[in-house]
Order: C-alpha cells, then sequence, then structure tokens
C-alpha cells in the first residue's frame, strides 16, 4: 500500500461498427478508477491509495458503444456491449519485525545499561 502498483493487462481491438471503445479500470472501495484508451496494457495506482491487509475488488472493463439514430422513429439509439473481468485482492498487512531482528537491539540496550551500572552513573530526578 506504501508503493505504486501497476496493473498490466492486454489491449482490446473494438468491434468494427463500434463508435466508441474504452477501457476502464476500477478498484472498488478506493478512490481509483480509471478511463483508458482500448490499446491501453498498464495503468499505474498511485502510493497511498489502498489500506494494509483490506480486501478489494477490482473490475477491468473492455467497453464498445455504436451509436446511431433509429432509422424507423428518428430517435437516438445506443448499443452497448461490453467484457469484464472481475478479481480481487488484499495488499499485505503492515511489515512486523521478527523476533530475530529486535536480538541484537536487546543486546545493544543491556550492555549500555550494564556499562553505566560499572561505572556507577546515576540518574536523579527531582520534584518539587
Amino acid at each position: 500500500p506504501n508503493a505504486p502498483f501497476t496493473f498490466k493487462f492486454n489491449s482490446f481491438t473494438p468491434n468494427s461498427n463500434a463508435t466508441l471503445g474504452q477501457t476502464f479500470l476500477t478498484v472498488f472501495g478506493s478512490s481509483f478508477a480509471q478511463e483508458l484508451s482500448p490499446i491501453a496494457t498498464s495503468v499505474v495506482m498511485p502510493a497511498g491509495s489502498l489500506l494494509p491487509g483490506t480486501t478489494y475488488t477490482y473490475e477491468l472493463d473492455f467497453s464498445d458503444r455504436i451509436t446511431g439514430t433509429d432509422p424507423i422513429n428518428g430517435v437516438p439509439a445506443l448499443v452497448a456491449f461490453d467484457v469484464r473481468t472481475d478479481g480481487t485482492f488484499t495488499p499485505a498487512a503492515a511489515a512486523v519485525p521478527e523476533p530475530s531482528t529486535l536480538i541484537p537491539l536487546a543486546i545493544v540496550i543491556l550492555g549500555v545499561m550494564a556499562q553505566r551500572r560499572r561505572r556507577g552513573d546515576k540518574t536523579t530526578t527531582s520534584c518539587r
């Protein structure tokens, strides 16, 4: 979640009769939604867009539109068809240090405390 993520996917070729073809990528539960050209093959989600340990659903939508006029009634007409791919993912939870990485730090702290004791260092606190 603290790094940008690149979604990679295939491009698509709109139907030869389509007057409009677009690719949409949406990650539900976040503010990330992109409208792209049908020839796009990737898009970058900025760092900080997601929460760690939260499951998100994405939708990749290849969208075609055919617009025109109904020849009988003279009204605008629209034919829409889409191919969608949906999935889920969960960003890793925040990293927790393994106990083995804390051991050297504990040794250093204990060593400093032992050295102070041997030298007779005293910490005084006064209250008024």
